[in-house]
Formats: C-alpha cells, sequence, structure tokens
C-alpha cells in the first residue's frame, strides 16, 4: 500500500452556485471555522480552485481569509481562481495546439489527434507556459484539462463517437478498398497512438519546463461507474492500466468524484467509493499523490435532511464511505 500521506483530495467549486449566496456563505463558513479549530488533525489537504474574487467584490466577502484559516490552500487574491501559485487550472484552448471538434462540426486544430500537429504544439507550450506560469521555480499544481475526447477507443463513446467515426472516415478515403474491419482496427490504432503521443509528450514537456510542478490530466484515472455501482468493473480496470504510461509521465493524479445529479444519497456514496477505490488502485502502483477533484455548491437546497420535502439547508456534504 502507498504511503498515505500522498493521498490528497482537492476541493472544486462552482462560481456559479457560490455568487449567489455570497452573504448567507459568509456565516456559514464562520461556524466551519469554530468547528474546525476543535479538530487538531487535519486528515487530508484541501485545495481551493476558483476565481472567489467576484464574492470579496461584490459582497464584501472575504472568502480567501477565511479559508486560509480554515487550513485551506488557496491562491491569492489578484492571481485569479484558476491560475496562482497554488494551483494552476489550465482548459484546451490555452495551451499549445489541442485538436477537438467543435459542437458545430468545426475541426480545431485538425480535429483529431492524428490529424494535429504535435511538433508545432509542444512548441507553443513554452510560450503558453510562460505567461500562465512565468515562475520557472514554480511548486503548485499544474492541472490540464483536456475533455474533447478519449484516448483509448473504447471509451469514446456516446457524444465522444465523433472522434471514432472521423477517424474511419479518414482511413476509408485513404484505403477504398480494404474491409469495414480492417479500416475500424486501422482507424483505432491511429487514433490511440496519436492521443497517446499528444498527452504523453504534452505532460513530458510540461514536467521539462516547470519540473517542480505538480502536474497531470483532470479526470485520470476514472473508474466510469454508474450510479449505485460501487466499484470499478474489471474491464474498467483493464483499460485505465492501458493508460499506465500516462499516469507514469505523470507527477499527479487528478480524479473526480462529483456528486450525479438527481441520485440519492446512497447512489452518491457508492459512485464515489468507486472512484476513490479506483484512484488507491492506480497509486498503489506508481505511488504518486492523488488529488481528487469536488465540486461542493452551497446553495439553499434540500440535500442534507432526512425530510422528504425542501427546505432551506446548506448543501455542503459530500458523501465519502
Amino acid at each position: 500500500m502507498a504511503n498515505n500521506t500522498a493521498f490528497r483530495f482537492c476541493l472544486f467549486l462552482c462560481i456559479c452556485s457560490i455568487s449567489l449566496s455570497c452573504v448567507k456563505f459568509k456565516t456559514d463558513l464562520s461556524n466551519c471555522i469554530d468547528k474546525q479549530n476543535q479538530n487538531h488533525e487535519n486528515a487530508f489537504n484541501v485545495v481551493w480552485n476558483i476565481p472567489s474574487e467576484r464574492c470579496d467584490q461584490q459582497y464584501d466577502v472575504m472568502i480567501n481569509r477565511a479559508l486560509q484559516k480554515l487550513g485551506v490552500d488557496v491562491n491569492a487574491l489578484g492571481e485569479g481562481g484558476w491560475q496562482g501559485s497554488i494551483i494552476t487550472l489550465i482548459y484546451r484552448e490555452e495551451l499549445g495546439f489541442y485538436p477537438w471538434i467543435a459542437q458545430n462540426g468545426t475541426l480545431v486544430n485538425g480535429g483529431l489527434p492524428q490529424m494535429g500537429n504535435l511538433s508545432e504544439h509542444l512548441r507553443k507550450m513554452e510560450s503558453d507556459l510562460n505567461v500562465m506560469i512565468p515562475d520557472v521555480r514554480y511548486d503548485g499544481l499544474g492541472v490540464i484539462d483536456w475533455e474533447a475526447w478519449r484516448p483509448l477507443w473504447d471509451r469514446n463513446y456516446d457524444s465522444f463517437d465523433r472522434y471514432r467515426q472521423l477517424s474511419v472516415k479518414k482511413v476509408s478515403e485513404e484505403h477504398p478498398d480494404w474491409s469495414r474491419d480492417e479500416v475500424e482496427q486501422a482507424a483505432k490504432d491511429e487514433f490511440e497512438a496519436a492521443a497517446r503521443e499528444f498527452m504523453q509528450q504534452t505532460m513530458l514537456r510540461a514536467e521539462e519546463l516547470r519540473p517542480h510542478a505538480k502536474w497531470g490530466f483532470y479526470l485520470f484515472p476514472n473508474c466510469h461507474n454508474t450510479k449505485s455501482q460501487r466499484h470499478c468493473t474489471h474491464k474498467e480496470q483493464r483499460l485505465n492500466n492501458k493508460l499506465l504510461w500516462l499516469f507514469n509521465a505523470s507527477s499527479s493524479l487528478y480524479p473526480s468524484a462529483y456528486l450525479v445529479s438527481g441520485d440519492n444519497h446512497t447512489s452518491n456514496q457508492d459512485h464515489i467509493h468507486g472512484q476513490i477505490g479506483e484512484a488507491l488502485r492506480i497509486q498503489n502502483k506508481l505511488e504518486k499523490p492523488v488529488y481528487m477533484y469536488h465540486r461542493i455548491r452551497h446553495w439553499m437546497v434540500y440535500l442534507c435532511s432526512k425530510k422528504k420535502q425542501y427546505e432551506p439547508v446548506p448543501s455542503c456534504r459530500t458523501y465519502i464511505n
């Protein structure tokens, strides 16, 4: 079993939800601080990953200062919640030339990883990181959020299937005399090889440019467990084992344990149990720190109460069992 001190949790909060109730949040946060002061043992680190200046500016709620009293790691005011000295979250448009397909069908930077320009992407990465993380000694969290496609062919289903379809179309046009099976196998091989190169080389380049940062991709590893599915299936574990090249290239892992809207408490418990369990399984192979993303929406809604009717209860609980 890997050292438990390497296992971390990262809290990720939605600004739209917080900004709706900043004044109420101020009161509840004070109560939380009082309770926290009674507990002298920190079970895990908590990192705040949201631009909370809006609450400070519009409602005079000094969230950052209050969070620091709780022992929460938070970017300094003025740095911006997404990118700062503690954590930097990078989206697809902000780093290099990530290939993806827009909702209207536009092929951005080639659309498919096998149609992208990896060398140009890696060159642009350096100038982009110089803007986002100018300090070459940066030792915070570096989270790359690429969600348009998944590096394994079998996981590109539902809305992701467009990447498989376009990959098949590409090979079919290049080899019109091939059988359907030959085309699909070649399309799969091309896609997975290029996806691996894009993600692996991006991670290695990031490690080279900012060697002290804790780099990783958001949502990896992922259990892909549905509600009421307490454990990852053997199939999903085998697929994650195929991604060891990515986890080895990363210096940290950033899976997600978001609550699923509309699910009951038991379903949420099972879902999160599966996500955390799979993260720990991968961690045991590599002994790398895990920062588990959580989304905690603070609003007045029925969630924590056991009553069936809606009532004003601050929703501030993530179910981990």
